[in-house]
């Protein structure tokens, strides 16, 4: 309702300017205001006292009416309420959230301390104790200086928790086993799965024991027993 009759109210006067109304007599100017405002500023006017009959004809008496009526005083108490209770919320930037502060403050008659009173209700909402040191050793802090550390601490924040999610998620992932398929089985010299030996249970003809292929046996040579050789050597020529 405010914003639409200050949108009327600047068309109004612009009309009354550009087509010389503006300075015909107050009676004249009156009766066009009426004719032009439509059927809810008729009836607001309606309600309204005067303090005298004629300032129903007083074109500038009816402005000022309107506008107490559009736009009433704000009690400065609960609009200062409203202030000091709005917190930042959040997924609102600093900024953001300074801009509504600077809107709502229109209504707070803070005059030229706006922006001191904007710092404060700043520090007063913050809960990181570093952040908040940062801001009390920080000389002459204005609401500028404040949003460049806010700005500067939130950026370098975010880059540590992603460190450390990164070093964390790389001491928890578990380190790949080895591709066993790709080593070769010294018991039976191929490449098979872990605890998939086809030597196993097999016996070697070489050295007795089990679980690899003769030929891929490591055990060390039967001694051969010279005694024997010799005798064998023996026969054969008597043969």
């Amino acid at each position: 309702m405010v914003s639409n009759w200050h949108s009327w109210k600047e068309d109004f006067i612009i009309f009354m300017k550009v087509t010389g109304y503006i300075n015909k007599p107050n009676d004249i100017r009156a009766n066009i205001l009426k004719n032009r405002i439509g059927k809810i500023g008729i009836d607001a006017i309606q309600t309204m006292t005067f303090n005298r009959p004629q300032d129903k004809d007083n074109m500038d008496i009816l402005i000022a009416k309107l506008e107490e009526f559009f736009n009433p005083p704000k009690n400065e108490i609960v609009e200062r309420y409203h202030f000091f209770t709005r917190d930042k919320k959040h997924n609102e930037t600093i900024e953001q959230y300074i801009n509504i502060l600077k809107e709502k403050a229109k209504t707070c008659n803070f005059k030229d301390t706006v922006d001191n009173v904007i710092r404060d209700k700043i520090i007063s909402i913050t809960q990181d104790k570093i952040l908040l040191k940062k801001f009390f050793e920080t000389k002459n802090l204005d609401l500028q200086k404040l949003i460049a550390i806010y700005n500067d601490y939130n950026i370098n924040t975010e880059k540590m928790k992603q460190i450390t999610k990164e070093t964390i998620e790389s001491r928890s992932t578990p380190k790949p086993l080895l591709n066993d398929t790709k080593r070769k089985c010294w018991r039976c010299n191929s490449q098979h799965p872990l605890r998939k030996c086809p030597a196993w249970g097999s016996k070697c003809t070489k050295c007795g024991d089990v679980n690899h292929f003769t030929q891929c046996c490591q055990g060390p040579k039967p001694k051969v027993n010279d005694n024997k050789v010799i005798i064998m050597i023996i026969n054969n020529k008597i043969l």
